[in-house]
């Protein structure tokens, strides 16, 4: 019998995991189960499929699921922090600029309550280096547990998952342009390791995020892609 697994995330890094996880899969799940794709990359999500969805996947993905597709389809996300820390929007960015230097790609079972859904993988990675160095060890560490998902879905298998500790919930709203400004009064509270940090989170070549940047005595915005740590 097939399968149909919905694959959601419009992020160059999300479809990254489903090109390197279709390698190793291709169009069968072990023992044979066919495999059938549908891929959506902009929201809002509808019913746009034939068949009922057996899985959906929601990676690199902003917009609400609708509560239909929740109800009638188990649906998981991946989230880039340590869950249930760093629940909510810009998860990398506020680790990044709070100083983290650990963090994990969770894999969870989605519920009608924002990144609280249990945990079905929680892989470790690092925070350090540019944010394009950041999305190639998401894509890496998500790939074995987004294929040991779409097996036991394939198989029938129960998927086994653990409850977010709720004693240990942080959560954070959505980042907006204007809190990537850097200030004078950044500058003279901040040490430079806080501003290169908040550089680094907010820049990628491959991601559309709102870059940090200084306004200057003509009103116009010089934008920062990028800093050094050096000694003087």
């Amino acid at each position: 019998m097939g399968r149909v697994i919905v694959r959601a995330g419009y992020r160059k890094w999300a479809q990254r995991i489903f090109a390197e996880v279709d390698k190793d899969l291709g169009a069968h799940a072990a023992n044979g189960a066919a495999l059938e794709y549908v891929d959506i990359t902009d929201g809002p999500v509808t019913r746009t499929w034939d068949a009922a969805a057996d899985l959906a996947l929601f990676y690199g993905w902003s917009s609400r699921v609708p509560d239909w597709l929740l109800e009638e389809t188990p649906c998981y996300g991946l989230h880039p922090s340590p869950l249930p820390r760093y629940r909510g929007g810009s998860p990398l960015q506020h680790q990044i600029i709070a100083g983290e230097y650990w963090s994990a790609v969770t894999i969870f079972e989605m519920t009608d309550e924002m990144d609280a859904g249990p945990i079905f993988a929680q892989v470790p990675l690092t925070l350090d280096g540019s944010l394009d160095d950041v999305f190639d060890r998401i894509v890496q560490a998500a790939i074995s547990p987004t294929i040991d998902l779409i097996r036991a879905v394939a198989e029938g298998k129960r998927i086994v998952v653990r409850k977010q500790p709720e004693d240990e919930v942080t959560s954070f709203m959505r980042r907006h342009p204007g809190e990537s400004e850097i200030t004078l009064d950044d500058l003279a509270k901040s040490s430079a390791r806080q501003i290169h940090d908040k550089v680094r989170a907010l820049y990628s070549e491959d991601e559309d995020y709102p870059t940090a940047y200084i306004t200057c005595g003509d009103g116009i915005c010089l934008y920062l892609t990028g800093t050094n740590l050096a000694d003087v």
